[in-house]
């Protein structure tokens, strides 16, 4: 915490490095507070048992369930170049791609930062969305994903070759960082399937330990579950805050709070619909083909392509709409 606090913020880089420190800190307290993991009993010796202890705190990947893994029969060697190789290509990208001129529409102005263009749906309501505004927001998306996948991705690839190649850390605990984004066809899968999974379960370990403990709720009723997703995001949201936090002017350093809970209320929503849905399909006795699985997972895709683009880069619109007026005064 103290290595955040001393963290700078002004590039990607600085803010990512903060991200990933809190996400360790996080996840030792997940695992070796709340859990309380302790060295299994077949480690003998006192060198063996450190060794464990030095992988578990370095590693945060500890019980995350990968979704992909490397191929069978990866010997140490063929890790090690295998994670360097992706580590060349992440930085490589990275500055192609950093200072986000090669993708964003030529000659900005104020009418790109209007109030009317924070968000999409009143402009698709009111027929004023046009294809630049489109191609607008999905560049600040883009740029703003794949700027903290391409740094967290980076600095996991960073731990792994140090963890594997000097602490012979097993090569089964830093399988790839992110899962497979075919799987993300809705918000609940975004997060559960592909986006950096290793955050996710020690932010829900946190949220069912407050959920039981303070709210008196089972984790497995419906509003246990509820406000596990709630607080999840809610956690997040307070450790984006903490590791993004400025003192500039246009700062807005709540935002991520507010952005993240509706993260958590939309998947709420989602899966109100979702099981709407099913009970009418079961019910009607509807039986399932493949067009209509096809179909309703492009909704899917298009549905948190939307959101993404809609909520997460709404904040983005404010903070450059209040630069831009401060540059002009």
């Amino acid at each position: 915490m103290e290595t955040i606090r001393r963290c700078g913020r002004d590039t990607y880089e600085e803010s990512s490095y903060a991200d990933y420190m809190f996400g360790m800190a996080f996840h030792t307290n997940c695992y070796l507070v709340l859990l309380n993991l302790s060295p299994p009993s077949t480690l003998k010796t006192a060198w063996e048992k450190l060794h464990w202890g030095v992988n578990a705190l370095f590693s945060p990947r500890m019980g995350t369930k990968p979704y992909r893994r490397d191929p069978p029969g990866t010997t140490r060697r063929s890790f090690l170049l295998r994670r360097l190789t992706v580590l060349l290509c992440i930085g490589s990208l990275w500055l192609y791609i950093r200072d986000g001129d090669r993708f964003y529409p030529k000659d900005l102005g104020p009418q790109d930062w209007q109030h009317s263009k924070t968000y999409m749906t009143p402009q698709i309501i009111n027929g004023t969305l046009t294809f630049r505004d489109i191609w607008f927001r999905a560049v600040l998306c883009f740029y703003s994903y794949s700027g903290s996948a391409l740094c967290v991705c980076g600095g996991h690839t960073i731990c792994a070759l140090i963890a594997v190649g000097i602490f012979n850390s097993p090569l089964q605990s830093w399988p790839p960082l992110f899962g497979d984004i075919r799987e993300a066809y809705t918000l609940r899968r975004w997060y559960s399937h592909f986006w950096h999974k290793a955050m996710r379960k020690a932010f829900t370990i946190h949220a069912v330990v407050v959920t039981e403990k303070f709210f008196g709720l089972r984790k497995h009723t419906v509003a246990g579950r509820s406000i596990i997703v709630l607080l999840s995001f809610l956690f997040s949201g307070i450790m984006h805050s903490i590791t993004g936090w400025q003192s500039r002017p246009c700062s807005d350093n709540f935002g991520p709070v507010r952005v993240f809970e509706l993260f958590g209320v939309f998947i709420l929503l989602e899966q109100a619909v979702l099981s709407a849905y099913l009970m009418i399909h079961e019910k009607l006795g509807i039986p399932w083909t493949k067009a209509e699985m096809v179909f309703w997972r492009l909704v899917g895709y298009f549905w948190v392509a939307f959101f993404l683009m809609e909520i997460t880069i709404s904040s983005s619109y404010s903070f450059f709409r209040c630069v831009w007026a401060l540059d002009d005064a």
